[in-house]
């Protein structure tokens, strides 16, 4: 009996450190939101000991990326895979992906000075039910306040800030007027930035991005479907 006892406590912690240990999936898309015509179209995500080859699309979200990780993790972008972590190139755009992080978007933004790989790199989490069917996660990548009337739905974005924003329709699908403006950071005038017309559906998430383009004084605005497949 006492032997029989003491397998089954071997076997019980065996089977808790296995799933202690057993690494988190963790799924992503990009976009490379102003992203010129001779930047890199497609580059390496790479921890250090494994690297990942993702492509960077301008005018919609890439595929849905899946890693996995057993902790917090520092990410490097580069042009070439990285396997060993002295072979990182000082310099190269990174972040640190939180403990607890399971799904997220990965923005980039044109960076020339960067002499190793020319973006910079933000990430924004969407796991824990954070984004939800209908809404709409607004990133405002500025230095202005962006004030809008989107549907039913009234918007501020403070600078470099993020907002989700419930479904602008009672519908389940339906269009919507948008009317969205900022509050310039220098002068402290409100200007226009659009006044139109969007389509709206609650069964996909959105995301909404604010961002200054280079030799413009007015932002641009850039609306992404977010439609992934139930069985995901």
């Amino acid at each position: 009996m006492k032997f029989l006892t003491l397998i089954l406590s071997i076997l019980c912690t065996i089977s808790s450190l296995v799933h202690a240990q057993s690494p988190r999936k963790i799924t992503f898309r990009t976009i490379f939101l102003d992203r010129p015509e001779d930047a890199p179209k497609r580059l390496f995500l790479s921890n250090g000991r494994t690297s990942t080859e993702i492509a960077l699309p301008k005018s919609n979200l890439s595929i849905v990326y899946e890693l996995e990780s057993d902790g917090a993790l520092k990410f490097v972008l580069t042009p070439s895979p990285v396997a060993n972590p002295g072979a990182v190139p000082a310099g190269a755009p990174s972040f640190v992906l939180p403990e607890g992080v399971s799904d997220f978007y990965l923005v980039c933004l044109s960076d020339p000075a960067n002499n190793v790989t020319p973006v910079s790199v933000k990430i924004f989490d969407s796991s824990g039910g954070k984004l939800r069917l209908g809404e709409t996660l607004w990133c405002n990548l500025t230095k202005h306040t962006i004030q809008g009337e989107l549907g039913n739905e009234k918007l501020v974005i403070m600078p470099s800030a993020t907002e989700v924003m419930k479904s602008p329709i009672d519908e389940v699908e339906g269009n919507y007027q948008v009317g969205i403006n900022y509050v310039c950071a220098d002068t402290k005038r409100t200007f226009p930035i659009c006044q139109t017309v969007w389509t709206h559906h609650n069964s996909i998430r959105w995301l909404g991005f604010v961002f200054q383009q280079p030799g413009s004084r007015t932002p641009r605005v850039m609306t992404f479907r977010d439609y992934r497949p139930k069985t995901e």
